[in-house]
C-alpha cells in the first residue's frame, strides 16, 4: 500500500516539475498585453456615464462646481460655446476627440501601443501597465 502511495508522489512531482519547464511559446507570451484597449463605441457610452455621474443637479451642463476649482483650466478647453460650463455633447465630444486622436490607424479601436504612443506625444505619465515593465 505504501508503495502504491510513493509512486503516486513521485508520478505528481515528475508532472508538476514539467510543468514548471519553460517552452518557446512561453517566453513568447511572457511580455503579452491584450492589443485592443478600447472599442470607440465604448468609450462614448463610458463618456456618457461619466457625465451623468458628475452632472449632480441633472442639469446637463458641467460646471465647476461639479468638477472643482482644480478642473477650470478642463472647463474652458471643453467648452467650446463659451458658455461657462460643459454640456454632454461637449464633454463626449472632447473624449472621443482624444480617442480619434490616439486612433493612429482609424480603425475604431485604440491598442495599448496607441494609447502610449498618444500620451508620450502630449506628455502624459506612463499607463500602469508601462510602468509595471520599468
Amino acid at each position: 500500500m505504501q508503495h502504491m502511495g510513493v509512486l503516486g508522489l513521485a508520478a505528481l512531482l515528475l508532472a508538476t516539475a514539467a510543468c514548471q519547464q519553460p517552452t518557446a511559446s512561453d517566453d513568447v507570451l511572457a511580455d503579452f498585453e491584450p492589443p485592443t484597449l478600447a472599442k470607440r463605441d465604448e468609450v462614448r457610452q463610458l463618456l456618457e456615464k461619466r457625465f451623468a455621474e458628475r452632472d449632480v443637479d441633472g442639469d446637463g451642463r458641467l460646471t465647476k462646481m461639479e468638477l472643482g476649482n482644480a478642473r477650470a483650466d478642463r472647463i474652458a478647453r471643453a467648452d467650446t460655446d463659451q458658455d461657462g460650463a460643459i454640456s454632454r455633447s461637449e464633454f463626449v465630444a472632447r473624449g472621443l476627440a482624444r480617442f480619434d486622436r490616439a486612433d493612429a490607424n482609424h480603425d475604431g479601436m485604440v491598442t495599448n501601443k496607441e494609447q502610449d504612443a498618444a500620451r508620450s506625444a502630449d506628455g502624459a505619465t506612463a499607463t500602469p501597465a508601462q510602468t509595471r515593465a520599468q
